[in-house]
């Protein structure tokens, strides 16, 4: 019944019949709410600042260990410091 208004519709050349709004594909978002503001263009200062501190650019640092070996009484008095500590 939907599919037969909707062929109707199609066919009707006076545009007295109304639209099947089953059939109404939806809209864009960026039609239907448009940006509020029109914000200037970034400075090359704030685009290479922006760019600079973003996730991709942003070191690794090294999360294994150096190389370095530790002896066990460094690492006892280590331990020791950093059990009493805040």
């Amino acid at each position: 019944q939907l599919a037969q208004q909707q062929r109707r519709f199609y066919r009707d050349k006076s545009g007295t019949l109304k639209l099947v709004p089953y059939f109404v594909l939806p809209v864009m978002e960026k039609e239907r709410y448009p940006h509020p503001l029109d914000l200037p263009p970034l400075s090359s200062k704030t685009c290479w600042r922006l760019l600079r501190v973003s996730p991709e650019n942003l070191r690794a640092y090294q999360t294994f260990p150096s190389g370095r070996r530790v002896t066990s009484q460094e690492r006892e008095t280590r331990d020791s410091f950093f059990e009493y500590r805040a």
